[in-house]
């Protein structure tokens, strides 16, 4: 038999099982077994319960096949709290699926599940708790029910938990360098670290082909994937700490998957008309510090001597942006808005991961925590997160927060829900909009905020990463003159992409 005949048996026997559980009741995914060791977890604090299951692998991967169709699952995480999820988005893995959706008659909320052969990872959100699936040992997980106080610590911390921190330049930077802003401590603009390393190899922007790349690490997967429109490529470093804290590699890459699967929902339900796609991933030697800035430095950085491997593998791997995932970190994430670079911890991959791709799409955080918050001066247009607050009468919280916002406006003895969701004045939320239209530049709390507006503006620029580095460097190898490199660039279309960097004194 052939691969594909094989498979296309599985996928039968699958959907077999899949339409004989319709035609009965509802068939639960989880069974308990006598309590297994414990997974551990780095929120200790805020476990209410857990219990060890079995899993019906099967229906998840039955409801992941049938993705288009929005098929449901009943996941029964305890005897007295059974859900029903439904599907809007599934995507094939190395070795299964990454599901996303909502919980059926819980608004708001959200799933994302990963089966990769015999680990399961996911995550649960709801308006009064937030479960966890982990991968005990083969065969075997764990189910965790979290306080929902959890979820006011998961979002992008971007420095700004540290009052010393500067956030983000004043009026002379948001003018003059309207698309280079630093989001969290700017040691990363002191020098133009997103070229890549030197290597031999040919690039062809057209169809991105790679010859000659130099020997890749051994732990590297590049996917090979061939080029698609309206997506933006990434590679994923992790590091040993990240592999420890997951309780190994096999659950850390599924929570890549989980942590992808939870952005692209957002981005696809709030209007962003590009996705995202792991392209590569590898497990770096470096040893972290536990300094969001050092670490991000460190990994933008092509020659001081620190993870200077991550460029000719973002190159081999065809990735527009970076991200380095940690194990410990002073903050849950990091990101630009300035350079394709990022840093998240292994934690902190669902809804975290969609906060810091925001920022490296140019958005800012919402205008109550920019101009009263992080005291932030200069005009700004429509980039900003939104807060929905007060919230609508009969809403289960005070204030509802799209991703890339914090709960600044609200205040803190406000409840608060972070929605799978970039502001978009033209989306609703309990029939409110979440966002305000308009196109002026305002100083203040009082003015647009419309995240997937420049999110779509700046998709381009992202995903035109590496055919303009790599041209870059073609050129540079072949023609001498700067001014006939610049003019070969722009016949080609792109802008060089050594673009001046703000100094830190600004």
């Amino acid at each position: 038999m052939t691969v594909i005949q094989i498979t296309a048996l599985r996928v039968f026997a699958i959907l077999c099982a899949f339409w004989i559980d319709i035609g009965a009741a509802a068939q639960p995914v989880f069974f308990e077994v006598e309590r297994d060791v414990h997974i551990k977890s780095s929120q200790a604090d805020y476990v209410v319960r857990s219990r060890s299951v079995t899993a019906e692998k099967d229906r998840l991967l039955a409801a992941g096949v049938m993705g288009e169709l929005r098929p449901t699952v009943e996941l029964n995480m305890f005897n007295d709290v059974v859900m029903r999820g439904v599907v809007e988005q599934s995507t094939p893995t190395s070795s299964g699926y990454a599901l996303a959706g909502v919980i059926d008659g819980l608004t708001p909320s959200s799933m994302t599940i990963v089966v990769n052969g015999d680990v399961i990872v996911g995550e649960i959100h709801t308006p009064s708790a937030v479960y966890l699936i982990r991968t005990a040992s083969s065969g075997r997980y764990t189910i965790l029910e979290m306080d929902p106080r959890i979820l006011h610590f998961t979002d992008g911390d971007c420095g700004t938990t540290a009052p010393e921190v500067a956030i983000h330049p004043g009026a002379a930077i948001e003018q003059k360098f309207e698309d280079l802003g630093v989001i969290g401590e700017r040691t990363i603009g002191s020098k133009p670290n997103d070229m890549p390393a030197a290597e031999s190899g040919v690039y062809t922007p057209q169809t991105r082909q790679q010859v000659d790349f130099v020997a890749l690490p051994e732990d590297t997967t590049c996917k090979g994937l061939e080029e698609q429109p309206n997506v933006v490529d990434m590679l994923v470093v992790y590091t040993h700490d990240a592999v420890t804290e997951a309780q190994g590699k096999d659950q850390l890459l599924a929570l890549f998957d989980q942590g992808l699967a939870y952005t692209n929902l957002a981005l696809s339900s709030s209007g962003v008309k590009v996705s995202l796609r792991i392209t590569g991933t590898f497990q770096t030697d470096y040893i972290e510090t536990g300094n969001k800035n050092t670490d991000l430095a460190r990994l933008s950085g092509k020659d001081d001597g620190y993870m200077d491997d991550v460029h000719p593998m973002r190159n081999a791997c065809i990735a527009d942006i970076v991200y380095l995932v940690v194990g410990r970190s002073n903050v849950r994430g990091v990101a630009s808005t300035s350079v394709p670079f990022g840093l998240i911890r292994s934690d902190a991959l669902v809804g975290v991961w969609a906060h810091e791709i925001g920022h490296n799409f140019g958005v800012l955080h919402d205008r109550w925590t920019h101009y009263e918050f992080e005291k932030n001066s200069g005009p700004t247009s429509y980039r900003h997160a939104h807060a929905i607050y007060p919230a609508p009468e009969g809403a289960t919280f005070d204030c509802y927060l799209t991703r890339v916002a914090y709960n600044t406006r609200c205040g803190p003895e406000a409840t608060f829900y972070f929605l799978q969701r970039f502001s978009n004045p033209n989306n609703l939320f309990l029939g409110v909009p979440m966002g305000i239209e308009g196109s002026q530049l305002v100083t203040g709390v009082d003015g647009p905020s419309n995240a997937v507006r420049i999110m779509n503006q700046s998709s381009e620029r992202l995903m035109n990463q590496r055919p303009r580095a790599r041209l870059e460097l073609l050129y540079e190898a072949i023609v001498d003159s700067p001014t006939m490199r610049r003019m070969l660039l722009e016949e080609q279309g792109m802008a060089s992409s050594r673009m001046p960097r703000p100094s830190l004194a600004q």
